[in-house]
């Protein structure tokens, strides 16, 4: 069973260079709120990266942390069984990634605003 609702909205929305998908995640806490909205790219990586919906979830379940990344002010998710991270900007997911070291989200929470 999976933690996730998928709304399929038909339409998107600029994002930078980028165009998102039109899906969006509902985190699983009783308010449909904490939406997702995920982009192309990312759901490329997933694909690319052999990252399942049910992974990504329960990444999106971890406590979130704040970094700094390209200027910007982001929210980290990191599962550290499946060591899948999740990038977060303005409600969008940006990335996935599998295979990250601790080193990697130790190098993330080091940087600042500059």
């Amino acid at each position: 069973m999976t933690d996730i609702i998928l709304v399929f909205i038909f339409g998107s929305i600029g994002y930078s260079a980028l165009t998102p998908l039109s899906e969006y995640f509902c985190l699983n806490d009783g308010n449909c709120g904490n939406e997702l909205e995920i982009l192309d790219h990312a759901l490329e990586r997933m694909e690319l990266r052999g990252v399942s919906i049910d992974q990504l979830n329960s990444t999106l379940q971890q406590p979130p942390f704040t970094y700094f990344h390209d200027g910007l002010r982001k929210l980290g998710y990191f599962d550290p069984i499946s060591k899948i991270f999740v990038g977060v900007y303005d409600g969008v997911i940006l990335t996935v990634m599998n295979n990250v070291k601790i080193q990697y989200i130790i190098n993330l929470l080091s940087k600042g605003p500059r």
